[in-house]
């Protein structure tokens, strides 16, 4: 995964993302909107053939925080999903 800043102000943000698909693209893109200081969260790939996308993100004050908030709560829906799995799956193995 590489990740560049194609444009970067206070307030919004333009970010090429190489090497990942529309999985984590749509995730980031779902929890940014869930932001009410969030005013636009879109990604777009140019081209299928083309391993790079471009996430958008306008917000009413500093992006920063609100794109650190958004990737903070993916990782803890992504950790409360391990450790639900994992109890899932020893309960299984018990059976």
């Amino acid at each position: 995964m590489k990740v560049e800043f194609i444009r970067k102000e206070k307030s919004e943000w333009e970010i090429k993302i190489s090497g990942e698909d529309h999985t984590l693209l749509n995730l980031i893109q779902d929890e940014l909107l869930k932001d009410p200081n969030v005013d636009f969260a879109a990604y777009t790939r140019p081209h299928p053939l083309v391993s790079h996308s471009v996430i958008y993100v306008r917000t009413k004050d500093e992006t920063k925080t609100s794109f650190l908030s958004a990737l903070e709560r993916i990782l803890n829906i992504t950790t409360e999903f391990e450790e639900v799995f994992k109890k899932a799956y020893e309960q299984k193995q018990k059976v």
